[in-house]
């Protein structure tokens, strides 16, 4: 898994997680490929071929993979209320 350009944009914004990605099948060999860390895949986020270089504009709008290790949690909105 790369930091691609498409990545960029989103980077700063708040997303929520739309789901935990463990296995995807590679499209060429037909293989199940299996991540070492599960990648997380965020809401209303995926390629729309802005920033990569023949991508064609990315007709099929595929979510983007991410690692953990690229993502904050947000602080707690609830500890920032006033008492």
């Amino acid at each position: 898994m790369l930091f691609e350009a498409e990545l960029v944009p989103y980077c700063g914004s708040e997303r929520r997680v739309l789901k935990l990605v463990r296995n995807i099948i590679d499209e060429k060999s037909g293989k199940m490929l299996t991540f070492n860390t599960p990648a997380i895949i965020l809401e209303d986020v995926y390629c729309r071929s802005r920033y990569s270089y023949n991508r064609m504009f990315c007709p099929r709008a595929i979510y983007s993979y991410w690692h953990d290790v690229w993502l904050e949690k947000p602080a707690d909105k609830t500890a920032e209320l006033p008492r």
